[in-house]
């Protein structure tokens, strides 16, 4: 030992028997703990023979991302039309279950369908929540915890169930069918004098609903955007759904002249859109949402024969024909 130390004190070793050591031990548990997760302990011996090292997570990460990889291998295989991911929040107090289809008909072949059952909405609430559904408006409307009272999903046996109440959000992702498409939108003063053609493009959003279909479209160089909820039909659905409409926001630093004087506002817009062709019937199907984008335009000549209300602010949908129209179609819209 002398020659091994390099001139320093050398160790002092005591020899105590088994009763001794168990007495540290008991007096000092987290050293026990620390001694059985070491690579000689006994329980990290028996978890490699039973290759259920990786749950104990002894590789750190590495073993995590394994489970997690290996686990979703699995769940994957409950359906043969929906994937299932799954997620944990850190501290793991919340999971969640995402669950998604594999292909276009997945929603035809093993339908999922949820049940909320509610209390009375605020009736802005319920007036998103309608457009939302009938109109494909995109966004996130959000029912809070307190006017939910059930929550009751069917379908694939994998998430059929009740399932505790709680906030529920209802979630419509940006489609863009029609994305790039040209749409043309003609201002007017208040005598239906033209002021001027703005040309757009479909931005980021054009989907059908069940009442129809929303286009969100951009104009002016990207400071006016304007929103517009096409209805298939005038009808009943309305009555359920909310009537059709057009929402606009507009960039008004954008206006001021060089002079720095705010240059007056235009007094009235005129939304029209042509009925393709190849369409029959008195009723635009959700799957001509896509053609009637590609066909929106503006006519000058057909805008003559159907002109503007001469009630400044009020916004009218006209039913009356034009010459590339079917009867009960909307044909213009006025504000």
């Amino acid at each position: 030992m002398t020659s091994l130390h390099g001139g320093r004190p050398a160790p002092y070793i005591t020899v105590i028997d088994r009763d001794d050591l168990d007495k540290r031990m008991a007096d000092a548990p987290h050293i026990e703990s620390y001694v059985h997760r070491t690579t000689n302990s006994e329980l990290e011996r028996l978890a490699k023979i039973y290759n259920q090292e990786k749950a104990a997570v002894l590789g750190g990460v590495t073993d995590v991302l394994t489970q997690v990889r290996d686990l979703g291998s699995v769940v994957n295989t409950l359906d043969p039309e929906w994937a299932i991911g799954f997620a944990s929040a850190p501290g793991g107090s919340t999971s969640s279950v995402m669950v998604a289809p594999r292909r276009p008909g997945a929603a035809i072949h093993n339908p999922i369908r949820m049940a909320v059952g509610v209390d009375e909405l605020d009736p802005e609430l319920s007036r998103q929540l309608l457009r939302s559904i009938g109109y494909a408006v995109p966004g996130t409307v959000i029912m809070p915890a307190n006017v939910i009272r059930s929550v009751h999903i069917s379908g694939g046996p994998f998430v059929a169930g009740e399932y505790p109440p709680g906030e529920v959000h209802l979630v419509t992702p940006s489609g863009a069918g029609g994305r790039g498409k040209t749409v043309e939108l003609r201002a007017f003063q208040r005598d239906n004098t033209d002021v001027q053609i703005f040309e757009g493009t479909v931005i980021n959003h054009s989907l059908p609903g069940p009442a129809g279909g929303t286009i969100e479209a951009a104009f002016c160089d990207g400071r006016l955007t304007l929103r517009m909820l096409l209805p298939y039909t005038v009808g009943p659905a309305h009555e359920v759904f909310g009537p059709p409409g057009v929402g606009l926001s507009y960039d008004f630093a954008a206006t001021r002249s060089t002079s720095g004087t705010r240059k007056a506002p235009l007094a009235a817009f005129s939304i029209c859109w042509k009925r393709p062709r190849r369409l029959r019937g008195t009723s635009i199907t959700p799957s001509a949402i896509p053609t009637l984008i590609t066909r929106a335009r503006a006519s000058r000549r057909r805008n003559a024969q159907h002109g503007p209300s001469s009630s400044p602010g009020r916004r009218t949908w006209s039913k009356s024909p034009g010459p590339d129209t079917q009867p009960g179609l909307p044909c213009c819209g006025q504000f």
